[in-house]
């Protein structure tokens, strides 16, 4: 703060130099000091090392658009495990998916969720697998998942617990107790691992404040989860069908005919109904308990069940598809939810696009000569507009209340030109035409809302 750094300053800070490629050590000591586990982060630095001193949002979005692919490989593996007679109607689940608003907000958003989907649902998968066949390579792979999705997000053991308690459940009443053991250690042994490969995992999750809010939240009141659980509905549903009702109708037309559909012996040939059982039960409890302990009510906290809520979706409609066989209302009726899928984004708002970003990106480098200004209450939120302020020639970080600082350093140059940032806890409006009478400028031209900053051109 309170002193002039060029833009080389800022692309220092964005993009991976010769002498930090492949320096895993860094991404580990990042970790310890946040509150998230490495793996997203190894991988995001494994590419900017290859592509050194350049930056590229591709580099986070190869690293989504590629489990996301994988994702969609699993969920068609699940629906056609579930689902016995050999049908087209798999591919219902992953074409859902894939088209589903919340997806591609995941595979927008450059963070651990769309990888952390990816985990949880080759868990699934390789779980139910091991139900059906006791083979030593899927408790292996179900191993890894569960070792790579700890080490990926602490949300995953969330995940992992509901898995285990309805293959608990559908193994017992399989009468298949031996395989128990065999599961519950193989998974237990990944969660050593994890914590042995990266041992901050226990503080971060006791005693750092976003673990002891989790932790606080349990304590919640009945009235105050009831509110949280309908809030991260309407968040789930407004991801899904870009509105907050639909998702409640859908669900409840197919649920209805779903129960009466199960019950015929014609479907309970048809379907693997302890696969389905551990899908639901994984799905709900994951749902429910991420209701009672986030910190805030996102739809990122609920990312790594959208493909299990794809997948639950599909079920009820390819069951109505497959007792009505070549009932023309079944058909309709799935395909309307489809169309509704597909035209979704069309309408609905997609976050994380940062719609004007490139134009205000343009705007600043156009004002080359121009003085940066930074106004903020801390040195913190400038990070937010790095890749701006890589584009400055100068930019003077500053509180409002210490602008005279500012003053008197330029006290002896004339300033035409100011690039103006202004973070959300001042008036951005006040601030910028104060900032214009300090220096006897007359025309403001707002630039771009950058969700923490505005920024203005001073002229």
């Amino acid at each position: 703060m309170n002193e002039f750094h060029e833009s080389d300053y800022y692309k220092n800070y964005l993009v991976v130099n010769d002498n930090e490629a492949f320096r895993f050590d860094s991404v580990i000591y990042n970790q310890i000091n946040d509150v998230h586990p490495p793996l997203f982060y190894s991988l995001l630095h494994l590419l900017s090392s290859i592509f050194r001193n350049t930056f590229s949002k591709w580099y986070g979005l190869a690293i989504n658009i590629i489990f996301f692919i994988c994702t969609e490989i699993y969920v068609y593996k699940i629906s056609k495990h579930i689902i016995k007679t050999e049908t087209s109607l798999n591919l219902i689940a992953p074409a859902l998916y894939g088209f589903c608003l919340g997806t591609v907000s995941c595979v927008l958003y450059i963070r651990m969720y769309m990888v952390l989907s990816f985990w949880c649902i080759a868990f699934l998968y390789y779980s139910i697998r091991i139900m059906s066949n006791d083979r030593i390579s899927d408790y292996i792979k179900c191993s890894l998942c569960a070792l790579c999705g700890f080490l990926t997000q602490y949300y995953f053991v969330i995940f992992a617990f509901f898995v285990a308690i309805s293959f608990f459940i559908c193994t017992i009443l399989q009468k298949k107790g031996k395989i128990i053991l065999k599961y519950f250690l193989i998974n237990i042994l990944a969660g050593c691992i994890g914590i042995v490969l990266f041992p901050a995992a226990i503080n971060h999750v006791l005693n750092t404040d976003r673990g002891q809010e989790s932790i606080s939240n349990i304590g919640t009141g009945i009235k105050e989860l009831i509110h949280k659980i309908y809030d991260f509905k309407n968040v789930v549903s407004i991801d899904m069908f870009g509105n907050k009702l639909v998702l409640d109708i859908i669900f409840l037309v197919c649920l209805i005919i779903f129960i009466f559909l199960i019950c015929q012996k014609k479907m309970k040939e048809s379907i693997h109904v302890t696969a389905l059982i551990t899908l639901i039960i994984s799905c709900a409890g994951y749902f429910l308990l991420i209701s009672l302990i986030a910190p805030e009510i996102v739809s990122r906290y609920q990312y790594p069940i959208y493909p299990e809520v794809i997948l639950i979706i599909s079920m009820l409609l390819i069951t109505i598809c497959l007792y009505w066989d070549k009932s023309f209302i079944a058909y309709i009726l799935c395909g309307l939810t489809i169309i509704l899928f597909l035209i979704t984004p069309s309408f609905a708002k997609v976050p994380y696009l940062y719609k004007g970003y490139e134009a205000g990106l343009e705007k600043v480098k156009e004002c080359e000569s121009a003085m940066g200004i930074y106004l903020t209450h801390g040195d913190h939120i400038v990070i937010n507009d790095t890749l701006f302020l890589s584009n400055q020639k100068q930019t003077y970080p500053v509180k409002f209340e210490e602008i005279d600082k500012l003053i008197e350093v330029m006290s002896q140059k004339s300033v035409d030109e100011i690039v103006l940032y202004v973070n959300i806890y001042y008036d951005s409006e006040e601030c910028s035409k104060k900032v214009a009478n300090l220096f006897g400028l007359k025309n403001i031209e707002f630039i771009y809302d950058n969700a923490y900053t505005n920024i203005y051109h001073i002229y």
